[in-house]
């Protein structure tokens, strides 16, 4: 049985800011969506700043795409075991109707570490 708290209805007699609980049944057989309650995630912007200037990369800029193993490998530390992460279109279809996912592939890799 799991709980989840919600604030008291006005004209109740709890004082302002308290919270009370109510116990709601979960089913046994109900698989979980995400494995962990708290989801990690890794900013992928690429737009350009301003037209004809430099393409703004974050995953590059935040180095991500270099270190996403200890970057998962941080964030099991404090349980937290679902991310979300991105791709880099700019990089896989640098010439339309080509995909390469090899710049990729590392991010993919740590993700399935244990």
């Amino acid at each position: 049985m799991g709980a989840i708290a919600a604030e008291a209805d006005k004209g109740t007699s709890l004082p302002s800011g308290q919270q009370r609980s109510i116990a709601v049944n979960l089913p046994q057989a109900c698989p979980a969506l995400f494995k962990s309650f708290f989801l990690g995630g890794f900013e992928c912007s690429t737009h350009y700043r301003y037209k004809g200037g430099p393409r703004l990369d974050v995953l590059a800029s935040t180095r991500h795409d270099r270190f996403a193993l200890q970057d998962y490998t941080a964030l099991q530390r404090f349980g937290i075991r679902t991310v979300r992460d991105g791709i880099r279109w700019h990089r896989i279809e640098k010439t339309p109707g080509q995909y390469e996912f090899g710049d990729d592939l590392p991010l993919v890799r740590a993700a399935r570490c244990p």
